[in-house]
């Protein structure tokens, strides 16, 4: 199973998917995750923390396609491809991705990681660096809905028609790995009308 896995920068979506990777392998899966940011902070050691955005973007580009090339050669039975569908920095809105790359990899879920906005927002306070751009909260509830749209646009490429999911970010864990160790599992949206709570106080 492929998964493309994106979310808003703050999230630290890392750990979760590093720690599942980490069981499932202890288990016997056959199981990659790659992380795109890391691979090119990897790839251009001259980069500084934190100012890889700050690159012109046809080397952010390239940069990107050639770590792409890794990733578009693994293996593994089961590949989880963690990124950003866009990004917001100092220049504006621009895609995180390209179309051919998305394409070749072929993911059978691509999944939207979120959390609440504040706290996203105060952990990027938190943990902020001089040169680290400021996000205000709204900026990062407008990237969010970005980051949603263009995940769920990602997972309707003709080739493909990827499943699209939306998953908390605390559920994340136990989420993409019921999807890779019990694929068949029947799924169902539970959930309880609010009309029918309106006469009921308690």
């Amino acid at each position: 199973m492929r998964l493309l896995v994106t979310g808003l920068s703050g999230l630290d979506k890392k750990k979760p998917l590093e720690a599942l990777t980490k069981r499932l392998k202890k288990k016997g899966y056959d199981i990659t995750l790659f992380n795109v940011g890391d691979m090119m902070y990897k790839e251009d050691p001259n980069i500084a923390p934190g100012r890889i955005l700050d690159l012109p973007l046809t080397h952010l580009r390239q940069l990107r396609r050639t770590v792409f090339r890794d990733i578009l050669n693994c293996k593994s039975e089961h590949i989880i491809l963690n990124s950003h569908a866009t990004f917001r920095w100092r220049t504006g809105l621009f895609s995180a991705f390209d179309f051919d790359e998305i394409e070749r990899f072929s993911a059978d879920v691509n999944i939207s990681l979120v959390e609440d906005v504040d706290q996203t927002f105060l952990r990027l306070q938190k943990n902020k660096k001089p040169e680290v751009h400021d996000y205000s909260m709204k900026d990062l509830f407008v990237w969010r809905e970005e980051e949603l749209l263009a995940t769920q646009l990602l997972a309707q490429i003709p080739s493909k028609r990827g499943e699209y999911l939306i998953v908390p970010l605390p559920d994340a864990e136990r989420n993409i790995e019921t999807l890779i160790t019990k694929p068949d599992l029947k799924r169902a949206y539970i959930s309880f009308p609010i009309t029918n709570v309106l006469d009921r106080p308690d």
